[in-house]
């Protein structure tokens, strides 16, 4: 086994969050554990030998940091291994943070029933809108027949102002009724959603660059600049050089 390097670091299992170990990912896992530092293939290996179907993140992080160290670089190389399939993305793609998990019977049964209210509310409201749409034809119609014959206005006159009376309010309850009844449908799907589980997966930082290159004058500048780090690490600052 390779020597182990000075960038691998040892982390407890119980800092750690586990991912699952899909199928794809055992492939490549498998053939770098000849590879690895004693130190970090005493880590992984368990987790292979035993055929577990899930893996402590920290191994994989370290795994990728040690991947991108030169002497991982080369001992991966001389293996016949690409470095690549051993980077954060590659490692981490396609895998579930805590698969263990499942989703708690309160809250699906809660929205069952929230569900449920919903529908029962809704319909109550279409009953209550139509048995209202009969009544007021009726109280039209009636009501105009009985204005007509006050007003000494024959039998048939009165019939046909009362049952003209009825039908025009009920087109109008009817278009009222369409109107609502599509309002309603589009309230339903735009309150339809699902009940998912969010996971944050934190990815190790990367390393500090190993260098900066100095601007070149396509920079828009025609006075050479160079680069300055400042005491924050990830902060660089550019100073003009005065010839």
């Amino acid at each position: 086994m390779a020597t182990p390097s000075s960038s691998t670091t040892t982390t407890t299992p119980s800092s750690s969050a586990t991912v699952s170990l899909p199928r794809h990912l055992r492939e490549p896992l498998t053939a770098v554990l000849p590879v690895l530092p004693t130190p970090l293939a005493a880590e992984l290996a368990p987790f292979l030998i035993n055929e577990s179907t899930t893996i402590a993140s920290h191994v994989l992080q370290h795994i990728t940091r040690w991947a991108r160290t030169p002497d991982g670089v080369h001992a991966l190389e001389a293996a016949k291994l690409d470095p690549l399939d051993y980077s954060t993305v590659a490692l981490f793609a396609g895998t579930r943070t805590t698969p263990g998990a499942a989703f708690s019977r309160d809250d699906l049964s809660q929205t069952a029933r929230t569900g449920r209210r919903g529908g029962l509310r809704s319909d109550r409201k279409g009953v209550t809108a139509l048995a209202n749409a009969i009544f007021s034809i009726i109280g039209a119609g009636a009501a105009a027949w009985w204005a007509a014959s006050s007003a000494g206005w024959g039998v048939e006159k009165s019939l046909f102002l009362g049952v003209l009376t009825g039908f025009v309010v009920a087109v109008a309850e009817a278009v009222l009724f369409t109107i609502w009844q599509k309002r309603s449908d589009r309230q339903k799907n735009v309150k339809k959603t699902l009940v998912r589980r969010v996971v944050r997966v934190e990815f190790p930082t990367e390393p500090e660059a190993l260098a900066i290159e100095a601007a070149t004058p396509e920079d828009g500048s025609a006075s050479g600049m160079r680069h300055r780090k400042t005491g924050d690490s990830n902060t660089t600052e550019k100073v003009d050089v005065v010839s």
